[in-house]
């Protein structure tokens, strides 16, 4: 259930589970994602506040289907967001020479959320301000996708690309995508936003499956530098195999320090 306030759908209070007794507490979790989206659409968001709105926007996929019927615009706004990561992630492999079976399937799931976001932008209930933000956000995005297109018909050597050279396009890249994740499949793109938030919770926490996941990197990295080839742990994760024996290690108090999120190797 959600109760709405001053007249503004988005302005609903929604049940959201306390983070440290799980019990739910009325949130004004539309009113709190809109000031985010409408600075990410103007261009203004700072980047101290970009895990904030994965955070939110997580928490709308969460109950999409019931949220969308409160807030349509502002889950709307959480489909573009969606859109915008995987199209600023793109833009750095794109190419005339790569392969559209690399580059299609994803920007066709960064349509489809731009598709949804349209539809709710003419769903009931209105409220004022959140139609206005969806506007400038599916504005934006027509932007990246003109961008990702012609980054696509340029060649990957030879003069610099055009989307670098775009300081909106670049900065947009910093904010968001500069460590570029691409999902493998069947890892779909729609992955994080739905399931991040609990895969967080789980990192490191099971020794079988730290010990698998280590020989599958053992087993990947034969195969792609080959079995004579020398590869070693670096960065964050070399720290914490130093530190613990492995990326994470327990505290006091049911706590654990979580040294790296990723592996990196050299």
């Amino acid at each position: 259930a959600a109760a709405a306030s001053q007249g503004r759908p988005c302005s609903a209070l929604v049940p959201i589970p306390d983070p440290e007794t799980g019990v739910p507490f009325g949130a004004p979790l539309f009113d709190s994602a809109l000031p985010l989206f409408a600075d990410l659409v103007q261009d203004v968001l700072p980047a101290s506040k970009v895990s904030n709105l994965q955070g939110l926007t997580q928490l709308i996929f969460t109950e999409v289907d019931t949220y969308k019927t409160i807030c349509p615009s502002v889950v709307g706004l959480a489909h573009l967001f969606q859109a915008e990561v995987i199209l600023l992630a793109l833009l750095p492999l794109a190419s005339a020479d790569t392969p559209d079976a690399f580059l299609g399937p994803p920007s066709r799931d960064a349509e489809a959320y731009i598709a949804i976001a349209e539809a709710l932008g003419r769903a009931p209930p209105f409220d004022e301000f959140g139609s206005q933000v969806l506007s400038m956000g599916l504005d934006r995005l027509t932007f990246l996708l003109a961008a990702l297109r012609q980054a696509g018909s340029e060649p990957w050597t030879g003069a610099a690309r055009a989307w670098v050279l775009d300081r909106r396009l670049w900065r947009s890249f910093n904010r968001l995508a500069r460590i570029t994740l691409v999902p493998v499949p069947p890892t779909p793109w729609h992955f994080e936003p739905q399931f991040g938030a609990i895969r967080k919770t789980l990192r490191g926490t099971s020794p079988k499956s730290n010990a698998a996941g280590w020989a599958e990197i053992s087993g990947v990295m034969a195969v792609a530098a080959g079995e004579e080839v020398e590869w070693w742990p670096s960065m964050g994760t070399l720290i914490g195999l130093m530190r613990y024996g492995q990326v994470h290690g327990d505290l006091a108090d049911g706590k654990f320090d979580l040294v790296d999120d990723d592996i990196d190797l050299v």
